[in-house]
């Protein structure tokens, strides 16, 4: 059986040895370097992620690099890895520049293209939805720190 894992922003497990809900010919279209500008609060910042199987293909790994568009200097970061259960659940991590703090985990379903996750940090909640769609990565964000109005952010990637 082949099993298969996305998790954004980003990362996708394979795993040979349990039930699919993946097929890894779709994740495999996340394989690569992706482009991608939003703005938020008046500043547009851009973004690369460089999706890939690591560890034998049981693992999908997502670095992300961005900055701001006017000031290169103030740049962020992050990892995430992704993995699925015999069940077809997603499971992820992501580590960023905030450290411990703002360490994520997720879960979630993936739903033909479309990966959809809730995720929590010591700080924040996070839902999240990725779609591979037109040949572009379509990511939305709505993170919520308390009590406070959630930041929403809405990305396309395109292919490098």
């Amino acid at each position: 059986m082949k099993s298969a894992v996305l998790i954004f922003p980003v990362l996708i497990l394979y795993s040979s040895n349990i039930t699919a809900q993946l097929e890894k010919e779709k994740i495999d279209k996340w394989i690569g370097a992706w482009e991608g500008t939003f703005e938020i609060g008046g500043y547009k910042n851009v973004e690369v992620l460089e999706n890939r199987w690591i560890h034998n293909d049981k693992f999908f790994k997502i670095e992300l690099k961005g900055h701001l568009a006017d000031d290169p200097e103030m740049k962020y970061s992050s990892t995430t890895f992704y993995t699925s259960d015999g069940d077809g659940n997603i499971f992820g991590w992501r580590f960023d520049d905030n450290g411990y703090d703002a360490v994520t985990t997720f879960k979630g379903k993936m739903d033909n293209n479309k990966i959809i996750l809730t995720g929590k940090s010591k700080d924040f909640t996070l839902k999240e939805t990725c779609e591979l769609k037109d040949n572009k990565i379509l990511r939305k964000s709505e993170c919520k720190y308390g009590n406070k109005d959630p930041i929403v952010i809405e990305v396309t990637y395109y292919k490098k």
